[in-house]
């Protein structure tokens, strides 16, 4: 259970940080033809861009590294350096959303009641009924990864490759990629007129497969941690679950 809740959580925190490092979306029609740019140059401009917005919103949807569905609609603050400040967001899982929240070097993770249910392998309504009293409603607790941060190329902009003009979100982009020293593939679209802003990107690794793309940016992303009484660390988490569902 915590494995796994953890990794959602930590799954959740990189994609927010994915939005942030996106920056704005603007047309850019008439303005300068971006596709004589090197790419080198093209991405340092997609830098320089997206560090002028502090706050995003966005989605993300395909697979993670186990093959699992993901998609998720999240927002989030950051420092003008990429270190994530605070997020919240939604994931869906077996169909419905999980409300996940990040602030002040905690993550907190609150899963359908559905999810549990399924987990246990039970259509007993008494096991259900006390799996909701004990934990439905409630987040799970934990330390947030003091490593995430908002790198649009990780390691920076060298050996960055530039692609033909494609369509990414309804929009003329020009895909901007780099592979990491551990194979991953992230292409970054940015504007292939005007302002060198970036509408998304998409990330491969074996099985991994996320695309991401802006809704907005701007506006703050108001959020506060859940009240007591409404989040369980993860230990304890753990032990009202196993005595629940134990019949």
């Amino acid at each position: 259970m915590r494995a796994r809740t953890h990794h959602i959580v930590a799954a959740t925190s990189a994609a927010v940080l994915a939005v942030v490092a996106l920056g704005a979306c603007s047309s850019g029609d008439g303005k300068p033809d971006n596709t004589k740019t090197d790419a080198k140059a093209l991405a340092d401009k997609a830098v320089a861009y997206l560090w002028k917005h502090t706050s995003m919103e966005g989605t993300a949807k395909g697979t993670d590294e186990d093959g699992e569905a993901q998609e998720m609609k999240v927002c989030g603050n950051v420092t003008p350096d990429g270190d994530l400040v605070s997020l919240k967001g939604t994931l869906v899982l077996d169909g419905q959303d999980a409300d996940v929240i990040s602030i002040d070097g905690k993550d907190y993770i609150r899963i359908p009641l559905s999810h549990y249910i399924k987990m246990i392998g039970t259509n007993d309504p008494t096991i259900a009924a006390r799996v909701e009293k004990s934990i439905g409603g409630k987040y799970i607790v934990s330390v947030s990864d003091d490593d995430e941060t908002g790198s649009l190329f990780e390691g920076g902009t060298g050996g960055v490759t530039k692609g033909e003009v494609t369509q990414f979100d309804g929009k003329q982009a020009i895909p901007l990629t780099k592979i990491g020293k551990d194979g991953a593939k992230k292409t970054v679209y940015v504007a292939a007129k005007g302002d060198v802003v970036v509408y998304g990107n998409l990330e491969e690794n074996g099985r991994k497969r996320i695309e991401t793309i802006i809704v907005s940016v701007g506006k703050p992303c108001d959020v506060a941690a859940p009240p007591q009484g409404q989040f369980l660390t993860e230990d304890e988490f753990d032990k009202a679950f196993d005595e629940s569902k134990t019949p």
